[in-house]
């Protein structure tokens, strides 16, 4: 089964525009915006449907509780961006600054983050399936108490990343760095490949209580 599960359905034209305008019931869809400064706008509940973003300044922008589906963000800035309990579908992001995004329990399902830098996210209490973490920074990313389900992060750095009180399921680790991770007993169940194990190693003797001292 390929992860994401599905891609974003964006067959057919989309209209240029200059602004995310949403219409009276919070909706904008069908859209195409290029190299636009919307850094800290307010679009809270915002239903933004099949799109195309590209070059784009979101920094800081208010995205709590907005639906995105069929969406592709190309060489966007949403660095400090809060989608707090965002639902976020068949979604890509390729290449994109997300320094810092807000993503408490939030729902990801379809998503794909192709070299990003996602260093400092917090993606606490979030559900995340079927996504793919791609290359790209993802250093001190918080998932604590995040449930996932069908997630890769091939070649993506989690230095420091905190996993605790996660639940995954079907996650596979391989490629991913790994050095530093905390909140080692959320990973349970999690793949990871031989090379792997080494990098956990001082954490995982600390979960197991294990006392490392060398010979005196």
């Amino acid at each position: 089964m390929p992860i994401p599960r599905y891609a974003p359905r964006l067959e057919g034209p989309l209209t240029d525009v200059d602004v995310l305008d949403p219409d009276v019931d919070d909706d904008v869809s069908d859209v195409a915006l290029t190299d636009r400064d919307c850094t800290g706008a307010s679009l809270a509940r915002l239903s933004l449907t099949r799109a195309r973003l590209q070059g784009v300044r979101l920094a800081a922008v208010t995205l709590e509780r907005a639906h995105l589906r069929d969406v592709e963000f190309v060489r966007c800035d949403l660095a400090a961006a809060d989608l707090a309990e965002a639902t976020v579908q068949r979604t890509r992001f390729g290449d994109c600054r997300m320094t810092g995004i807000e993503l408490p329990r939030a729902s990801l399902a379809s998503v794909a983050f192709d070299d990003c830098s996602l260093d400092d996210a917090n993606l606490r209490h979030a559900r995340i399936e079927s996504v793919a973490f791609g290359s790209g920074s993802m250093c001190r990313v918080d998932f604590a108490g995040a449930t996932l389900t069908d997630v890769t992060f091939a070649g993506a750095d989690l230095n420091g990343a905190d996993f605790s009180q996660c639940r995954c399921v079907r996650v596979d680790l391989r490629g991913a760095r790994l050095n530093d991770v905390r909140g080692i007993d959320g990973l349970a169940g999690a793949l990871v490949s031989t090379d792997q194990v080494f990098a956990l190693a001082p954490n995982l003797a600390v979960a197991a209580g294990l006392l490392v001292r060398d010979t005196e």
